[in-house]
């Protein structure tokens, strides 16, 4: 959705539903999501004022300016790079076990990114109601994706962590996405020291309960 507004300027909910196709509830959720984020906002139209146009907020584009001209510069033609990234998805779907871009698979991020973090925590940042978080938080635990230990300053709280070698799946995922960045056609050298390690440094692991 954020690259179709970038490309188009501006777009009305009709032209977003029929160009994407998703449920009224589904599109009404991600309007809501990226208006709150602060990455759209909505406009009246001018010649008719209950009718309402979305747009990308100056940050927004600045963002996808520059990171849609990176991925613009790397050593693949269009279907080369599209096989490379379903490739790569592929695989880290078949090691995890999981549909990557799904609900479980944000939970995992969200833990990839705050390894520890509480359950608390991780509801919030799951943004789906109390019952599915549980419910898919239980299947990644049978599945022994993550693992759970009792707060060691509040031993009523829970703590939620990665398994390493989910760990280590996404961090080889993350390392072929660095080493295309790499070979890609820079325009300065302050772009090409803009590259980050994202292999996590992480310290030791609270004991499972």
């Amino acid at each position: 959705m954020l690259t179709l507004l970038h490309e188009a300027g501006e777009a009305s909910y009709k032209d977003l539903s029929c160009l994407l196709r998703p449920s009224s509830a589904t599109l009404e959720r991600r309007l809501g999501t990226l208006c709150y984020k602060g990455l759209i906002e909505s406009v009246r139209e001018t010649a008719d004022r209950r009718r309402r146009k979305f747009t990308l907020t100056g940050e927004a584009r600045k963002v996808l300016d520059e990171e849609l001209a990176f991925f613009s510069d790397w050593p693949f033609h269009q279907s080369d790079a599209a096989t490379a990234i379903s490739r790569l998805v592929s695989n880290l779907q078949r090691r995890l076990g999981i549909r990557i871009f799904g609900q479980r698979y944000q939970l995992v991020l969200g833990l990839y990114r705050n390894d520890g973090a509480r359950t608390s925590s991780l509801l919030s940042l799951a943004q789906i109601s109390r019952g599915s978080f549980f419910d898919k938080l239980k299947v990644l635990k049978m599945s022994g994706i993550v693992g759970s230990a009792r707060d060691s300053t509040d031993s009523r709280l829970v703590q939620v962590f990665l398994s390493d070698w989910v760990t280590r799946a996404i961090d080889d995922a993350h390392a072929d996405l660095n080493k295309w960045a790499l070979n890609a056609r820079w325009d300065s050298p302050g772009r090409r020291a803009g590259i980050v390690d994202v292999s996590l440094k992480r310290g030791p692991k609270p004991t499972p309960c």
